[in-house]
């Protein structure tokens, strides 16, 4: 039944050997502390270390964990495997590395931090996935299911690990997680009460081995599924259509056309009904059950900008509805949830130009939903492209009236947008106030990278706070 946790058998045994391999984020430290209550025996190895790993480590050895550091040598890795029944890699541990790649040829039991939290979780589990749009989707999923008056948490990659919500989930609360597809490659029973494939688009080819392996690991967030569970798919999406066409579960989708074109759109590609399905009839929000359509929201109502962020309330309500939410609760959120930082975030307008923060945009399917709906954009982009094709970018070159470009894309750039006017920077700042000079009132200034930042900054926040920062100098 719906709101009901399924059975979960214990993950890890009473004198298991573990090993966490990755001490990145609060990842490494979350599992050990949950691990330290099943009796398993538990070491942890990072090949790359900083003060806060080291910092890490001092804590987990505090608990009795053993820590390493070090690239693993083939001595070390024959040594860490030998020993370890289990691994546990942190997210961005990709099975490139040594250790892991390794583990895989030999047979190694490996599982994800999200398949031991489910183990002992009491909460009901909902799970977000996509390229694009999961944190403001969880975000947003969860403040619904509050203002329903269900307790509920968005955890996983959005702040809290996934691992350490489940040990102090409660029955009758739900836990939205945010989840990748580094996450997902490694579950075994992980089954959300509803699942969301926002969308996908090529992305993570420094993780994964190409496409089909890529929608290979978002899949995997429906395979525990059954007929009681329920999948939210975008139906313009083919590999979200592909998904759904392997899943058990009760398929809704969502989309931009009206519900009852959504809804026939669906049913044809998977030769079955949907459920439910929610689409734009006129000014409003509206779902489509196959007979009778209800009104979740005006568009005017919802104060998120871009039509990207208009699926994400769709996506929300249609998981939400699987727990007799009612369209109340989403209207009233969606009237009040803002743009979370760094996702097409209006910073300023100065001059009668808008300036624009995208930051999270780290790769084109991203940027190429922030340009939706957009006109005369001055967007400065680049960074480290992650071995993505940037092509795709070409088919919104009509919306650019000019382009600043940066980082180690920046010559690809320009070969895609041939023919805008062009201008180099060598950080975001210079690419602001160079943004400046050829924006004209009306235009739109965008920092939409399509890249990751990691060629010039720690991460995509510190690139967006910089950007904030010389919008406001200008």
């Amino acid at each position: 039944m719906p709101g009901e946790p399924v059975e979960r058998g214990p993950m890890i045994e009473p004198g298991q050997r573990v090993l966490i391999l990755g001490l990145g984020k609060m990842t490494g430290a979350a599992v050990a502390q949950a691990l330290s209550r099943t009796g398993a025996h538990i070491r942890a190895h990072e090949s790359f270390p900083s003060p806060a790993r080291e910092a890490i480590a001092e804590e987990l050895r505090s608990q009795g964990v053993e820590v390493s550091f070090g690239e693993p040598g083939s001595a070390l890795v024959n040594e860490l495997l030998d020993w370890a029944d289990v691994l546990i890699p942190s997210p961005g541990v990709p099975p490139a590395n040594p250790i892991l790649g390794a583990a895989l040829q030999r047979g190694k039991r490996v599982i994800s931090e999200i398949e031991l939290g489910f183990a002992g979780a009491k909460s009901v589990i909902l799970a977000v996935t996509g390229t694009n749009g999961k944190t403001t989707t969880t975000s947003l999923l969860a403040e619904i299911l509050r203002e329903a008056g269900k307790p509920a948490e968005p955890v996983g990659n959005i702040g809290v690990p996934f691992v350490t919500a489940a040990r102090s989930s409660v029955e009758g609360s739900f836990l939205v997680a945010e989840v990748s597809s580094f996450q997902l490659a490694f579950i075994e029973s992980f089954r959300p009460a509803a699942a969301v494939i926002l969308n996908v688009a090529d992305d993570h080819y420094d993780w994964h081995y190409g496409y089909e392996e890529y929608l290979a690991a978002k899949a995997r967030i429906t395979q525990n599924q059954t007929a009681d569970d329920r999948l939210v798919v975008r139906v313009d999406d083919p590999g979200c259509i592909s998904i759904a066409a392997g899943s058990k579960a009760e398929i809704t989708g969502f989309g931009l056309d009206t519900p009852e074109e959504v809804w026939a759109r669906l049913k044809l590609a998977l030769g079955r009904a949907p459920a439910l399905v929610a689409g734009v009839a006129g000014e409003q929000v509206t779902t489509f059950d196959g007979s009778e359509a209800k009104i979740i929201t005006n568009l005017r109502d919802i104060r998120m900008e871009g039509l990207h962020n208009l699926e994400n309330v769709m996506a929300a309500a249609l998981a939400a509805a699987r727990f007799g939410v009612e369209p109340q609760a989403v209207a009233s959120v969606a009237a009040r949830f803002g743009n979370l930082p760094h996702r097409t975030e209006l910073v300023a307008t100065k001059n009668g130009v808008r300036y624009v923060d995208d930051s999270k945009a780290t790769n084109p399917h991203a940027t190429l939903l922030a340009m939706k709906g957009l006109r005369n954009v001055v967007l400065i982009a680049g960074g480290r492209a992650k071995g993505l094709d940037l092509s795709p970018l070409a088919e919104v070159a009509g919306q650019v009236s000019g382009l600043v470009v940066m980082g180690e894309a920046a010559m690809e750039f320009e070969k895609v947008m041939e023919g805008i006017r062009a201008a180099r920077a060598g950080d975001v700042e210079e690419a602001v106030r160079l943004a400046a000079e050829i924006a004209r009132p009306g235009d739109t200034v965008l920092l939409s990278p399509a890249c990751s930042s990691l060629d010039q900054y720690s991460d995509y926040a510190e690139r967006g706070n910089r950007f904030q920062e010389a919008v406001r100098s200008l």
